[in-house]
C-alpha cells in the first residue's frame, strides 16, 4: 500500500475548513501534544486525530452540568422538544440521589421511553 502524501501543517491549517470541515482552532486542538519529526501530516492522519478529539469532547460534554429536575420539567418543550409528561414518564422508576440530571442523560431516557412498546 502506498504511503499517503504528507503536507506541511501550516498548509493544512490554512485550508482546514475546506479540507476537514472544521475551523483551524479545532485542528490545532486536535493535534496538540502530537509529536512529529518534520511537522508534516497526511490528510487522513489529521482526520483521525480530529475524530478522536471530537469524540473526547463529546464524552466530556456528556459529563456535563446537572440541573434540578423541576427546572428541566419546566423547560421540557424547549430543551427536549417534548411535553413535560413525556419527561416524567421517561424518568419514572429511575433512582437518583439528588434529583438532578444532565440534559444528555434525560435525552437518553426519553429516547428509550419513546421506543418502548405500549402494553
Amino acid at each position: 500500500m502506498a504511503e499517503e502524501t504528507k503536507y506541511p501543517l501550516n498548509e493544512l491549517l490554512a485550508q482546514s475548513q475546506e479540507i476537514f470541515g472544521v475551523k483551524r482552532e479545532v485542528v490545532v486542538e486536535a493535534l496538540h501534544g502530537i509529536e512529529v519529526t518534520n511537522n508534516e501530516f497526511a490528510v487522513d492522519e489529521v482526520k483521525a486525530y480530529i475524530k478522536e478529539f471530537l469524540r473526547r469532547k463529546v464524552i466530556s460534554l456528556a459529563e456535563e452540568t446537572k440541573y434540578p429536575l423541576n427546572e428541566l420539567l419546566a423547560q421540557s418543550q424547549e430543551i427536549f422538544g417534548v411535553k413535560r409528561e413525556v419527561v416524567v414518564g421517561a424518568l419514572h422508576g429511575i433512582e437518583v440521589t439528588n434529583n438532578e440530571f444532565a440534559v444528555d442523560e434525560v435525552k437518553a431516557y426519553i429516547k428509550e421511553f419513546l421506543r418502548r412498546k405500549v402494553r
